[in-house]
């Protein structure tokens, strides 16, 4: 077999058995996501380039692909989100089309960039979930190219979905292989009656979260975005990545949640709060049945910790119990979670802003031997910051990537610079390792003066701002809010204080004055709020006679 530039290679398969099933919890969240993204929700799709090994022929290529797509159902699965029963269905039998490409000398930076063209148009329902390429050179096939449609799988299931290309790829594929389990035993799983029990105990432990978390990570005012709207900013540290892994090993926790604590630690300060909030991407893949499943089974998990100005270890610990009970709860119904939600903005009167997301991939920790301090300033005076492309689309405000390239750590974060300015996120990405670094070479110091060597200015609240149940509301804001949701009712807002606790009180316009006034409903005035992650219903709805507008 030979290959042309442009040819498209029709590789045929055929598996024994087809199979139905409602979508996992994974898939609903993530059919979620993209639903939410439309109509450009492409940048979800996972790219790949791997390597092949030198000297072999296109159609052994070609076989090893064939047995892939065999082999993982998620591979051959159709997926139909909106469908009311039955959204994925595993084929037996089809065609995939492989693109060829030829260049005069295949890179893994060329293979990338083809690669990211093959995930640059969202997948149909007719799709298979993949599409694959070969980028080709003088020399024969280079690299296997792969774009994944993430309801197929996340990116540890593409990894077992590409172990079947183990036999013409250069990557190391030594620590396993794939689960005979398939997204639709999952399914077929969380619908039973086990699966309904953790699931229901997952959502127990998730609402008592969602009930202690400040509304939003940042409080503040939206200003006009740069374009495109959502920015990546990486920063590559050797001596953020053996400090992480030191104190790991010193406090007896993971790494994991050393950058949690750390993350969450610059949050709260910039903010001026005393509580964290993070969304953790949990794989669900800590039970044997479910480690190498090829498929979507990542799913978001609130987590809130306590920030004071205790020593980092407490600290640490909390995280450490955050990420041990996310990875124990994250298996739930998404749409159990999103009534949750609403049950728990009903009660608090705010809608909660839930964009700000931690996904760790440490896995294997770094040896951590005794600090030296000259030699981990030496390597901080190395750290590397710089800015790579953006997207238009997105749900996050902040979305932080840990993740390490040999002994470096690579913490990449995706900001919305409607909320956050660049120099802000380069400055954040400092303290980061600044907590971390100051952490090992002064272990005496609380996590307050941890953060206050970092140099990151805490918010200040003017008279327009008041803290209620652990959140900064705006009060023009939420009077504005107010004024557009309840037309016909004049009000003004005040703040009482009865017992030291922060309350918000509407004075409604009434021929009779101090009397309590019917409120409007909970539900339509957290409707009213939403996306607003600085206002909040009144606790009191008050009568006053004569003006009260603001």
């Amino acid at each position: 077999m030979s290959l042309r530039d442009g040819e498209k290679l029709e590789i045929r398969f055929r598996a024994p058995s087809g199979r139905t099933a409602d979508l996992t919890w994974g898939q609903q969240r993530m059919a979620q996501l993209m639903a939410d993204l439309q109509p450009n929700n492409a940048s979800l799709n996972l790219k790949f380039a791997h390597r092949i090994k030198p000297g072999l022929k296109a159609d052994e290529v070609a076989s090893a692909i064939r047995g892939m797509v065999e082999a993982c159902e998620s591979a051959r699965t159709l997926f139909e989100p909106d469908a009311p029963s039955a959204q994925q269905r595993v084929t037996t039998e089809g065609v995939l089309h492989v693109a060829v490409i030829t260049a005069v000398t295949a890179t893994f930076t060329s293979a990338l960039e083809s690669a990211a063209e093959l995930a640059g148009t969202p997948f149909g329902a007719d799709d298979l979930p993949v599409r694959v390429g070969i980028l080709t050179d003088r020399s024969g096939p280079a690299f296997v190219l792969l774009a994944i449609n993430h309801l197929a799988s996340d990116y540890l299931g593409a990894h077992w979905m590409t172990w079947h290309l183990r036999h013409v790829l250069q990557a190391d594929f030594s620590d396993g292989e794939p689960s005979a389990i398939h997204p639709v035993d999952v399914s077929h799983w969380e619908s039973s009656e086990a699966g309904r029990r953790e699931g229901a105990r997952a959502l127990l432990r998730h609402e008592r979260s969602l009930a202690r978390m400040p509304q939003s990570m940042l409080p503040r005012l939206p200003v006009e975005p740069l374009h495109p709207r959502y920015r990546y900013v990486v920063m590559q540290t050797s001596a953020g990545a053996w400090c992480l892994s030191h104190l790991a090993k010193r406090h007896g926790v993971s790494e994991t949640a050393v950058g949690h604590a750390a993350l969450s630690l610059v949050l709260a300060h910039v903010s001026g709060l005393s509580r964290a909030h993070l969304q953790v991407c949990v794989s669900n893949r800590a039970g044997r049945d479910t480690a190498a499943v090829v498929g979507c089974l990542t799913q978001d998990v609130p987590t809130c910790v306590a920030i004071d100005d205790a020593d980092f270890d407490a600290l640490l610990r909390r995280s450490a119990g955050a990420i041990h009970h996310a990875t124990l709860t994250g298996r739930f119904p998404h749409r159990g979670l999103m009534e949750v939600r609403e049950r728990v903005e009903k009660r608090r009167g705010f809608p909660l802003d839930l964009s700000y997301w931690l996904n760790s991939r440490l896995f294997v920790p770094l040896p951590a031997e005794a600090p030296n301090a000259a030699r981990i300033r030496e390597e901080a005076a190395r750290t590397s910051v710089r800015w790579l492309g953006g997207d238009q689309c997105s749900t996050s405000t902040l979305f932080c990537y840990l993740d390490r390239r040999d002994d470096i750590l690579e913490v990449l974060m995706l900001v919305d610079t409607a909320y956050v300015a660049p120099a802000e996120a380069e400055q954040w990405l400092r303290a980061f390792e600044s907590i971390l670094v100051t952490a090992v070479l002064r272990p005496e110091l609380s996590a307050d003066a941890l953060v206050a060597e970092t140099g990151v200015v805490s918010f200040r609240a003017t008279d327009d701002w008041v803290k209620i149940d652990h959140s900064w509301i705006h009060l023009p804001t939420t009077a504005a809010r107010l004024h557009a949701a309840l037309p016909g009712m004049t009000l003004r807002l005040a703040v009482e204080t009865p017992g030291g606790e922060a309350s918000l009180v509407a004075m409604v316009a009434s021929p009779r004055s101090g009397r309590e006034t019917s409120a409007p409903s909970a539900t339509v005035v957290v409707e009213a709020l939403r996306g607003c992650r600085v206002g909040m219903r009144p606790h009191r709805f008050v009568s006053r006679a004569g003006d009260v507008q603001d």
